[in-house]
């Protein structure tokens, strides 16, 4: 039997590096969440048809968001000393969405997009950074430059970054979201949830569905997200991420939270 073997390529090799580095000092810990989003998709609908320049993930982001805000233990991170451990808690609320693009060689790549202070950005702030990055050419994106600019390092620096940023609260702190969110939710996936390895809180937002739901004693068809949250059960414990879920899910099933009436 024949096979083909090469080189990783510069963006699986960073990606490699940054997941063994997550499995090596971080010990995630996934929940997979259900929510009815019916009534969201619905009120961002008639705000679109009103001229809003909003959408569902920019909803996602900014409900993460605020989930942080009341949560700020999710926005802590264990960091690895020389000496000892510590465990920093940062005074601003950045997101790393990760979104999907294809190189001109084909490879599909995931561009941090880095929003800081996200809880106090607007829906159309967050979903025009969003729109931006996905449809802009990559050469003038300055998130696509940046991680090109990072694949060229010599393995030693590359190493040296990671170092940095297990270690350095500072350093991450300034150049790293304090805990990311996953752009990519595709309609009726056969994916529910999932787990992987992570150093910060993070959103995975899976598929949405229409499912069965009983509402008021009564089946109705609704539209359901599916979405995994991952923490590092070093820095936060089960009953914390128990009260960060129902505020994510109040946010995400109740627009006029986010999107009040008038």
């Amino acid at each position: 039997m024949m096979h083909e073997s090469k080189p990783l390529s510069r963006n699986r090799t960073f990606i490699y590096h940054f997941l063994r580095k997550a499995m090596r000092y971080h010990c995630p810990s996934t929940a997979s969440l259900r929510l009815d989003i019916t009534e969201t998709l619905q009120r961002i609908e008639e705000c679109r048809n009103n001229g809003r320049k909003i959408s569902l993930i920019a909803y996602t982001t900014l409900a993460s968001a605020k989930t942080i805000e009341a949560h700020p233990n999710l926005n802590r991170r264990l960091y690895h000393g020389i000496f000892r451990k510590v465990i920093a808690s940062f005074d601003h609320i950045t997101v790393t969405l990760l979104v999907e693009r294809q190189e001109p060689s084909g490879e599909h790549v995931l561009l941090p997009l880095l929003i800081r202070d996200t809880n106090k950005c607007t829906l159309e702030e967050i979903h025009a950074r969003i729109k931006e990055t996905k449809t802009k050419d990559l050469k003038d994106l300055s998130e696509f430059s940046k991680i090109e600019k990072v694949r060229r390092f010599p393995k030693v620096f590359l190493g040296l970054m990671f170092f940095l940023s297990r270690l350095s609260p500072r350093f991450s702190g300034e150049n790293y979201a304090t805990y990311a969110l996953s752009s990519v939710a595709i309609e009726n996936s056969a994916l529910l949830g999932g787990q992987t390895a992570v150093s910060r809180t993070s959103f995975f937002p899976c598929s949405i569905r229409d499912e069965v739901l009983a509402i008021d004693g009564t089946p109705q068809v609704r539209k359901v997200l599916f979405v995994s949250l991952a923490v590092d059960h070093f820095v936060v414990d089960g009953m914390e991420a128990q009260r960060a879920i129902r505020t994510f899910q109040d946010l995400m099933e109740n627009p006029e939270i986010l999107i009040p009436e008038g």
